[in-house]
């Protein structure tokens, strides 16, 4: 088969999909398929887009390690002229020649429905849960509601907006210990455990780098 591995993205898990991306290509590659490997934001300029796609045969292997510093996104926004289309050009007509689309992307459009979405609009087969699926999964909050609506036990929430409410609230209704975290990331981005109130403000500042309303959890201690 002829496969697209879409990675990257305009994500704080940018480079989490990067790697993960490297090595799906690889075992894609080791399965005797034909990869084309591409950053969903960044796209391709290549004249001949069957070019992309790396054979079996080639001894193309792909590699990308995580950094210990976070992707810098408005410099990589920046440095493709501040483009706001989450694809980038050449991806579509890319994938549009394959017989199907691995979804190597972590957070944002790629694990939200945005980007599945799109490619049912073209018919294009991929991998994964449908956008709807999608969407669900990746807010946090709905996916709670869902849950408790089948009776399905989750930690006791409540969604948190530091401009309209205060730490009261959630000592009253959640109590410490707690964990703090962004509604729609992934790859623990955001994440906190806060044992008491001395660690509450620099959780709260450290999710709402990533979005501005937060979902505090009940602490559940593992077994």
């Amino acid at each position: 088969m002829k496969i697209v591995v879409l990675a990257g993205g305009i994500s704080p898990e940018r480079d989490v999909s990067l790697c993960s991306a490297s090595l799906i290509s690889n075992a894609l590659l080791s399965k005797g398929h034909e990869v084309a490997f591409v950053d969903v934001y960044e796209g391709t300029d290549a004249a001949d887009l069957e070019s992309c796609f790396a054979k079996p045969s080639s001894g193309k292997t792909f590699s990308y390690s995580i950094p210990e510093t976070e992707p810098d996104l408005p410099a990589i926004i920046a440095s493709h002229g501040g483009r706001k289309e989450l694809i980038g050009p050449g991806v579509i007509e890319l994938c549009k020649k394959a017989d199907a689309v691995f979804i190597g992307c972590h957070g944002g459009m790629g694990e939200n429905g945005r980007l599945q979405a799109v490619l049912d609009c073209y018919d294009i087969p991929y991998t994964g849960s449908g956008y709807l699926g999608c969407a669900l999964a990746m807010d946090k909050h709905l996916t709670k509601t869902l849950l408790l609506q089948f009776d399905i036990p989750t930690a006791d929430w409540v969604i948190f907006d530091p401009s309209k409410q205060s730490v009261d609230e959630v000592r009253e209704k959640i109590g410490f210990p707690c964990v703090v975290k962004p509604i729609g990331c992934g790859s623990s981005c955001g994440v906190s455990i806060v044992h008491d109130e001395s660690e509450w403000k620099d959780a709260i500042t450290y999710s709402t780098k990533y979005e501005n309303t937060c979902l505090i959890e009940k602490m559940i201690h593992g077994r």
